[in-house]
């Protein structure tokens, strides 16, 4: 029986397959004091995740992960990325993430 993703170590992830290059995306890490932020996509099997751009902000010089994430976006050369993954401690009200810090 496969274990839960959850339980899986990163050696055990399954391969990224396609037919073609994945889009690249926004992800996130989000704490009290900082919110790190980058622009992602997958490459090769020898190397999961490619960084294209990377910032780390001081969470408490913005209003909100949207004023961060409209400051990253505005950095980007070329297209917006029009996906993203953000890990929050918090919790979802009505759509909204609700930071515990």
């Amino acid at each position: 029986m496969p274990q839960p993703a959850s339980q899986r170590s990163r050696t055990d992830a399954a391969p990224i397959t396609g037919a073609g290059p994945v889009t690249p995306f926004i992800a996130a890490d989000v704490g009290g004091t900082h919110a790190r932020v980058a622009l992602v996509s997958a490459a090769a099997a020898d190397r999961p995740v490619n960084v294209i751009a990377y910032r780390k902000y001081v969470c408490a010089e913005h209003a909100d992960l949207g004023a961060v994430l409209a400051d990253f976006i505005a950095g980007l050369p070329g297209e917006r990325p029009r996906d993203a993954v953000v890990a929050c401690a918090g919790y979802v009200i009505d759509g909204a993430v609700v930071h515990a810090n």
